[in-house]
C-alpha cells in the first residue's frame, strides 16, 4: 500500500508542477532580434491566452541585427546581420533558448530583410546597400550561396515575399517605388519574369501574399504592399492562373478594380495576413498604431476594421501573427517592449493584451 501510495503521490506532484507552469518548455516561440543589445530576446508563449513571459537568455548576434525568420521545421532560425554583411544560425531548442551555430558571409550588402520558402529549401536576403537579393540553398542550420548569386533587383530592396508554390519571389525596391518579380528556379536561381518592375505607391516598406483557400479552385491570389511614404497600401491580383484579367500564369501583377489603392497609417512599416486569409494588418511606424482589414477573397479589395486601429508603443517595425491565427506581436523599436494583441477570429478585431519589455530597439520578429 504505501508502494502504491507513493507511486500516486508522485504522479500528482508531476501534474500539480505541468499545472503550475512547472514544465520548462513553452507552448509557442516569440523570437525577437534587438539591436541596442545585438541580440535575440526569446519569449515564451501561453497559448490560452497569448501573453509572453521572457525566456532569459539573450542569444548574442552580429552588428544590427534586422530581420529574423525560423525555418517550415521549426528547428533552426536565421538573422541579418545588416552591419557585418552576414546571416548568423541558430538551433531552436525545444524550451525556447537558442544555440548559435555558423554565421555566412552575404555577397551582397547590409541585408536587411529576409524570406525562405515554404518547403524549406532557400533563404532569400534583400540587401539594401547593393541593390540586390542573395540567395542561398538550405541544409539544416548550414546556408551555400549559390554560384550566381546575388541578383540585381531595384533600388533599396525593403522586402522580400515567395509566392504559395515556391516559383516566384516578390522583392520592393523603396527609392525606385516599384516591385520586382522574379521566376525561381528548381535550383533556386532568380529571373526577373517579362514585364517586372510593376509600379507600387511611394516608398514600399513590406509586402504579404494571399494564397488560394484551395489549391484546387479558382480561388485568387494577392499581393498587398505597404508603402511608408504614401501611407497607404496598394493590392494586386497575381497572376497564377490565366483567368482574367490575367492572359497567362507567370506571376505578374495586375492591379484590382475599382481600387488598388487603401488608406492606411502614417509610416506604414510591415504588413502581415492572418493565416486563414481574411484578415490583414498593418505596422504603421510614424503613428504608432496597427491597421486592421477585411480581405474580400473574391476581388481583393480590402476593408477597414472596426475598429480601424489600436494603439501600439512606439515606432512599430515588425509584425507577426502565431501559426494558430489567435494572436499578433508587434516589435516596438522605440519603447523597447512588445505589443501583444488577441484576434477575434469572426471579424479580425484586435483586443490588446499586456505588452512585455524586450532588450533595447527589437527590430525583427519570428514566431512558432
Amino acid at each position: 500500500m504505501r508502494k502504491v501510495a507513493a507511486v500516486l503521490s508522485f504522479f500528482a506532484l508531476a501534474i500539480l508542477l505541468l499545472n503550475c507552469g512547472g514544465s520548462s518548455r513553452p507552448a509557442g516561440v516569440l523570437l525577437a532580434t534587438t539591436q541596442g543589445s545585438v541580440g535575440i530576446d526569446s519569449f515564451g508563449i501561453d497559448l490560452s491566452s497569448g501573453n509572453l513571459t521572457q525566456i532569459k537568455t539573450l542569444a548574442a548576434t552580429q552588428t544590427t541585427p534586422s530581420a529574423i525568420v525560423i525555418d517550415p521545421s521549426g528547428a533552426n532560425a536565421f538573422v541579418a546581420d545588416s552591419g557585418t554583411n552576414s546571416i548568423s544560425a541558430y538551433t531552436v531548442n525545444s524550451d525556447g533558448t537558442l544555440t548559435a551555430g555558423s554565421t555566412f558571409a552575404v555577397k551582397g550588402s547590409t541585408p536587411t530583410a529576409l524570406a525562405i520558402d515554404h518547403a524549406g529549401k532557400f533563404l532569400f536576403v534583400a540587401n539594401q546597400a547593393s541593390n540586390n537579393v542573395s540567395v542561398f540553398s538550405v541544409q539544416g542550420s548550414t546556408l551555400s550561396e549559390l554560384a550566381n548569386s546575388p541578383y540585381l533587383s531595384g533600388l533599396l530592396p525593403s522586402s522580400v515575399t515567395v509566392s504559395p508554390a515556391n516559383n516566384y519571389l516578390y522583392v520592393t525596391n523603396q527609392t525606385d517605388n516599384t516591385i520586382t518579380v522574379y521566376n525561381i528556379a528548381s535550383t533556386g536561381d532568380l529571373s526577373p519574369i517579362p514585364g517586372s518592375p510593376f509600379p507600387t505607391g511611394t516608398a514600399p516598406s513590406g509586402s504579404a501574399i494571399v494564397p488560394p483557400q484551395s489549391l484546387t479552385t479558382a480561388t485568387q491570389t494577392y499581393l498587398y504592399v505597404a508603402n511608408s511614404g504614401s501611407n497607404n497600401v496598394t493590392a494586386f491580383l497575381v497572376c497564377l492562373t490565366n483567368i482574367t484579367p490575367c492572359t497567362a500564369a507567370d506571376g505578374s501583377l495586375q492591379t484590382l478594380a475599382p481600387t488598388s489603392i487603401f488608406a492606411a497609417g502614417i509610416g506604414p512599416a510591415a504588413i502581415v495576413v492572418d493565416p486563414t486569409s481574411n484578415f490583414l494588418y498593418i505596422a504603421n511606424k510614424t503613428s504608432n498604431q496597427i491597421s486592421g482589414y477585411r480581405i474580400n477573397q473574391a476581388t481583393g479589395g480590402l476593408t477597414n476594421l472596426i475598429p480601424f486601429t489600436v494603439s501600439s508603443g512606439m515606432n512599430p517595425v515588425a509584425l507577426v501573427i502565431h501559426p494558430d491565427g489567435l494572436y499578433m506581436y508587434a516589435a516596438n523599436i522605440s519603447s523597447a517592449n512588445i505589443s501583444a494583441y488577441k484576434i477575434q477570429t469572426q471579424n479580425g478585431a484586435l483586443t490588446a493584451l499586456t505588452p512585455i519589455s524586450s532588450d533595447p530597439q527589437p527590430a525583427g520578429l519570428a514566431v512558432k
